[in-house]
């Protein structure tokens, strides 16, 4: 990951920890409690333990606040888990969702469900969980408890502390430099599954044509190297995880261990200068049993630290997919009250190649816009721009201020179930003789009852498309925007279905048809073969 990316994924996390804020600040609240009453338990465990050594006999006053405090300490070592499970969660749900809406917006039409996709709604969000579930919360832990044991054991033994001040720094340090190659591992793993979730998606789908060409063998072997592959990626994962564990157990080790020869030394009396001469036994166990308390945060913190890099990965990810087709900086698209649709020098590429550029086309409403062009000349490109599935990188469309674009793909949508199901996705109010009235429109003579198939099984393509096109008749709007609409179509549909379209021409109201067929030339008010410059005239 590049410093682009790797700031573009750091961006994303922060917005979204600013929107989970509020849950945030409850678990690092409700950890902080829990870590404050597992100080104040140790204390008070030592000092009853001491006393008790020292009087030799159990005080059995001090049990009920030993009791008492571990069982608060029980109750906020619970709130804190599920504050933070709720936080991961929430975290989850906020990435998923951004993402749906940004498809939304992109393809309102017809989402195009790709095995990377549906790999994004799954695998890197659920790497966020760690992250904000385990990482955000530990990040916290592990500034505010070793600073609270620090300031005790200070209070007790100053040389004791030195020893944890100075042993503390180690662990962070190793964590940052692991972090250097795991963020990299993860965003491989990230690519690795994608990789293996598309390829495993494509042979199942396309099973029967492996099957009918007997490359069933090769597919197998294709999905077993991926698989290898996948194997190798997770087992590099987990060598760095444990590598590091043990590192920065080792060094925790001596540091507790190099505590615990003072303490001990010290209340044998070897040890005569500084606070080692006063040291009592009081003093002495509460040290000792606050030494590995104080580098327990840190080991959950190295502990969660991969989940750091997996987020970092993931959110790249994220990032490049909801900035794909961002708008550029002095592109806009607005709705307004005067009808027509006017784009005003409206650019789009890419990966720097050019497809539309300065292109400037004033329609007037009533006026029916055709695109002719050669294909690759930008036609689809700009049916995407109208429709919102893509934003101008620059100039302006201003489009009918309405809430409703009618779109005619050249490979409609529809329903398994009948006919009249599918009409009423537009007009769910429309009577039996509305629907056949539309139907009759568009030149499609079948009854409303008829039952369709998944991809519109039971009807051919031309039908198919009379069936979209009485849709587009239910249901016009201010904008209406055809694909190939007679693409397939014998010459007697074709003129049924331009004859229908001919009729939907109406003051206010916009078509703009993007065709190949002389015959849908005819309509044209505004005919454009070349998507770069201005439209000039009233008739090209």
């Amino acid at each position: 990951m590049n410093q682009q990316a790797q700031a573009g994924a750091k961006q994303y996390l922060a917005a979204l920890t600013q929107q989970l804020r509020g849950l945030l600040r409850q678990a690092r609240f409700a950890g902080a409690l829990h870590g404050a009453l597992q100080v104040a338990s140790i204390i008070a465990l030592a000092v009853w333990v001491s006393l008790s050594v020292e009087h030799a006999e159990i005080q059995w006053v001090w049990l009920p606040v030993i009791v008492i405090l571990l069982g608060l300490r029980w109750l906020a070592a619970n709130w804190a888990s599920a504050t933070a499970h709720k936080l991961g969660s929430a975290a989850q749900q906020a990435a998923r969702a951004q993402l749906l809406k940004r498809w939304a917006e992109v393809d309102p039409v017809r989402p195009q469900v790709s095995t990377e996709r549906a790999n994004l709604m799954v695998e890197p969000s659920e790497q966020l969980f760690g992250y904000f579930a385990r990482f955000l919360p530990q990040l916290s832990h592990a500034l505010v408890i070793p600073l609270l044991i620090l300031v005790v054991v200070a209070w007790l033994d100053w040389i004791a502390a030195l020893f944890l001040l100075f042993a503390a720094p180690i662990i962070p340090i190793f964590m940052a430099l692991v972090g250097m190659g795991a963020a990299r591992l993860n965003e491989r793993h990230i690519h690795t599954t994608q990789r293996l979730a598309g390829l495993f998606v494509d042979r199942v789908r396309y099973l029967t044509n492996l099957k009918l060409f007997g490359a069933e063998t090769r597919a197998l072997s294709d999905i077993e190297e991926a698989g290898d592959v996948m194997r190798r990626s997770n087992m590099a994962t987990l060598k760095i995880a444990f590598l590091s564990s043990a590192v920065l157990e080792f060094f925790a080790a001596v540091a507790i261990a190099a505590v615990a020869i003072y303490v001990g030394f010290s209340l044998l009396g070897y040890f005569t200068f500084g606070p080692a001469a006063s040291m009592n036994f009081v003093s002495g166990l509460t040290i000792l049993l606050l030494a590995p308390e104080f580098f327990q945060p840190l080991r959950n913190l190295s502990a969660h630290y991969h989940d750091r890099a997996a987020a970092l990965a993931a959110a790249g990810l994220l990032q490049v997919e909801q900035q794909a087709l961002k708008a550029g900086p002095e592109a806009k698209v607005k709705r307004d009250a005067d009808s027509g649709l006017h784009l005003t020098q409206v650019s789009f590429g890419y990966r720097q190649k050019p497809v539309i550029a300065d292109f400037s086309w004033p329609l007037q409403g009533g006026q029916i816009g055709v695109l002719n062009g050669p294909s690759g000349s930008g036609k689809t490109t700009l049916l995407k721009l109208l429709t919102g599935q893509l934003l101008p990188q620059h100039g302006c469309i201003s489009i009918p201020n309405s809430s409703h674009i009618a779109y005619m793909a050249q490979e409609p949508y529809v329903l398994a179930g009948s006919i009249a199901d599918n009409l009423r996705l537009v007009r769910q109010d429309a009577s039996n003789q509305t629907l056949q009235q539309a139907l009759s429109s568009a030149g499609l003579d079948k009854p409303l009852d008829t039952m369709i198939g998944e991809q519109g099984q039971g009807l051919s393509g031309g039908e198919l498309r009379r069936l979209a096109l009485a849709r587009m008749v239910l249901h016009p709007s201010p904008l209406m925007i055809f694909d190939e609409p007679t693409a397939g179509l014998d010459a007697a549909t074709s003129q049924t279905v331009l004859r229908a379209i001919n009729e939907l021409r109406a003051p206010g109201r916009v078509i703009v048809i993007c065709s190949h067929d002389p015959a849908v030339w005819q309509l044209a008010d505004s005919l454009v073969s070349t998507l770069k410059g201005p439209v000039e005239g009233a008739h090209i």
